[in-house]
């Protein structure tokens, strides 16, 4: 069986909140990334610094009336270098890793993004433009943790936001959708392993357990032997604590059931459903964000 060391590192991590199509594609465009190295292509050419460059954080500030955005992670670290009244620009996008990669920052990196925001007092609010399908089930509950009881009003700018990405961005004093086309949702859990894995796996390894070990991995020796029900179990107790967390964030309406079943919506049907509190461009966003400012400070 041939395999990938970082893609069975992704699926062996275990549950995931992800759109499948939007991982398809990440996983397509991994593999031409693959095919372009195979083929002679120089590690530089593939733009991954580039890419990643793209995450940095920024500062969002006014001048002669207009937002000004520096993509400068010094900013954020240094107030004497940051204009006050300033908004904190960061970034969520591609799959959702606890950790950096190679070509991508982890949830990890965001959280200290924001710390440092949060530390800056000449920092007002955060802008976290988001545009992810989702990923590792940890990332989300990560960044969802991170958010929650945040001293700082945060607005989520949303072109795609799925599963772990929208639970992720749940305790945000608001959730804009960047276009009528951008999508939401995807709000469910899944776990993938590669076909044949089972078979694979005992024949070349041997665990040994301690004998009062006998819970231990209990869920993964059961699937090893073709049981699928306590994976499952775990699945159903992961996806409960999503759901509870989308209930409890957002004013859902109309039809819940649905709402919560896993399914995308374009944003007029995610207004509608209580997903998102708005549509609308960059300035519209940044406008929600310094009304969530007055807010605060007026509360």
């Amino acid at each position: 069986m041939l395999t990938n060391r970082d893609i069975d590192r992704l699926l062996l991590h275990g549950k995931f909140h992800i759109q499948p199509e939007f991982g398809m594609d990440m996983l397509s465009m991994y593999f031409e990334d693959l095919m372009l190295l195979e083929a002679g292509a120089k590690y530089a050419e593939l733009g991954i610094s580039q890419r990643r460059a793209a995450q940095r954080p920024g500062v969002i500030y006014a001048a002669a009336g207009r937002p000004v955005m520096v993509q400068d992670p010094a900013l954020l670290k240094d107030e004497n270098k940051t204009p006050k009244g300033a908004f904190a620009h960061l970034r969520l996008s591609g799959v959702m890793r606890s950790r950096d990669g190679a070509s991508h920052q982890g949830v990890g990196t965001l959280v200290q993004d924001i710390n440092l925001a949060n530390y800056n007092e000449r920092i007002d609010g955060i802008l976290i433009e988001v545009n992810s399908g989702g990923g590792e089930a940890i990332a989300g509950e990560m960044l969802m943790s991170a958010l929650e009881n945040n001293p700082k009003p945060v607005v989520a700018y949303a072109h795609l936001m799925a599963s772990a990405a929208l639970e992720a961005m749940l305790p945000a004093d608001e959730i804009i959708a960047s276009n009528k086309t951008a999508e939401i949702g995807s709000i469910g859990t899944m776990i993938t392993v590669s076909n044949g894995f089972s078979e694979w796996y005992k024949r070349n390894f041997i665990d040994i357990y301690a004998d009062k070990s006998t819970n231990k991995n209990a869920a993964f020796r059961a699937f090893l032997d073709g049981d699928m029900g306590p994976l499952k179990k775990e699945l159903n107790a992961t996806n409960e604590a999503f759901l509870a967390s989308v209930a409890r964030h957002r004013p859902l309406k109309g039809d819940v059931e649905h709402t919560l079943s896993g399914a995308m919506f374009q944003a007029a049907e995610a207004r509608r459903r209580g997903l998102v509190d708005g549509i609308g461009g960059y300035d519209y966003a940044l406008k929600r964000l310094t009304a969530a400012v007055k807010r605060r400070k007026a509360a």
